[in-house]
């Protein structure tokens, strides 16, 4: 396939590719299967031969896609080319497909992620001093990626090469900017690499080798960090939101060595997010940690039945609404196991707890259980 240097297909490749899109998007069989850790709830990845390559397609809108492709090619103007080792960087730039009613994003399929590593489907080519020297290069060149991530990374060897995916969030500053490493970048970055190597040892290499400080990080909170100050309706500092965020997520979602098989916790927390939004996704994050920092027991239970639920659907071809379902009676089975083995000291509290329950709906029974933890999630993390 010969394609042209602007970031759309145009002619007769567009033609073949809008309807192709058709076809790909109405057939579970191109679905994208080799990403252990994405349940694709929303259906808007697929994967697809074209003249012969195969391809990544992502369902997203005009304005956002514009976007990406934009970051990509910022980035790769800064990064592309440049050596680290062994290894040369590659920013994998998508292109724009618009059909008569959809727009997706092309990429080649360039391998499998890093992500595949920590579901035990492939090597970790990548050692943590590596890893640190191209989180250094972003930093020098003044590429605020967040997204740099074990599934948004993928190391060819062969071709000696690591390639790098979804530039949808990405902010370009200069090298002097000291507000580039911040506490959301440092905690999502020490989370999801803190599957493949000991967070301790991550630490240790940021702070010492690369000098980096997120103490000094006056950036305005992020939506997740809005939305968790709203839910708890917290008057504190930025920075302090922004610390706590941070402990609370880290123990959270971080990694589960009781069990090496199912989806791990931050994938889980992923399509949490997906399924049901921002507010869902903070108030899940502050039942696990509650649950793993004050009952284990609880935590792994609940991991093992949704994990057990999850292997008996084919989830792939499982209808979005039959997953919003088992994740509702998910959540809601987690918070009342909490709230049951919980000591709640209040006796107002156990009252409200006791009464009613089973006359409720299910919507309206979590929100009442949602409103009796946050009272003992407030207590136990000392924010009034």
């Amino acid at each position: 396939m010969e394609e042209n240097q602007s970031t759309e297909y145009t002619g007769k490749c567009s033609e073949e590719l809008d309807k192709l899109m058709e076809q790909v998007y109405g057939d579970k069989a191109y679905c994208f299967t080799k990403n252990s850790g994405l349940i694709d709830v929303n259906s808007r990845f697929r994967i697809f031969k074209f003249y012969d390559k195969t391809y990544i397609s992502k369902k997203t809108d005009r304005l956002i896609g514009k976007r990406e492709v934009r970051n990509a090619e910022s980035a790769d103007s800064r990064l592309s080319g440049t050596k680290v080792e062994k290894f040369e960087i590659q920013v994998v730039i998508p292109k724009i497909v618009k059909t008569t009613s959809k727009v997706y994003l092309i990429s080649p399929y360039k391998g499998e992620s890093l992500q595949e590593c920590y579901y035990g489907k492939s090597k970790n080519n990548l050692t943590s001093d590596l890893l640190i020297k191209i989180l250094n290069i972003f930093i020098e060149k003044g590429i605020y990626y967040r997204d740099f991530l074990p599934r948004n990374t993928i190391v060819n060897i062969e071709e000696k090469k690591i390639f790098l995916i979804d530039w949808e969030n990405v902010g370009f500053y200069t090298k002097d900017d000291t507000n580039l490493w911040d506490i959301s970048w440092e905690t999502n970055f020490l989370l999801n690499w803190g599957y493949l190597f000991p967070v301790s040892e991550l630490k240790k290499l940021i702070y010492k080798k690369l000098r980096l400080n997120s103490n000094n990080d006056k950036s305005p909170l992020i939506t997740y960090e809005k939305t968790f100050k709203e839910i708890l309706n917290i008057n504190y500092s930025d920075f302090y939101i922004k610390k706590l965020v941070s402990t609370i997520v880290l123990e959270a979602e971080k990694k589960n060595n009781s069990f090496s098989t199912g989806l791990k916790p931050l994938d889980i927390a992923h399509m949490i997010s997906d399924v049901f939004g921002n507010k869902v996704d903070v108030l899940f994050d502050m039942i696990c940690y509650e649950s793993r920092k004050n009952n284990i027991e609880i935590y792994n239970l609940f991991l093992e039945k949704l994990n057990n639920i999850f292997y008996n659907l084919e989830l792939f071809k499982t209808p979005k609404k039959v997953i919003v379902t088992v994740l509702n009676e998910m959540l809601t089975y987690l918070i009342i196991n909490f709230l049951t083995h919980s000591e709640l000291k209040d006796s107002k509290i156990k009252k409200v707890y006791l009464e009613d329950m089973f006359n409720l709906t299910e919507k309206q029974k979590f929100r009442k259980l949602t409103n009796i933890f946050l009272v003992i999630f407030k207590e136990d993390i000392n924010v009034h």
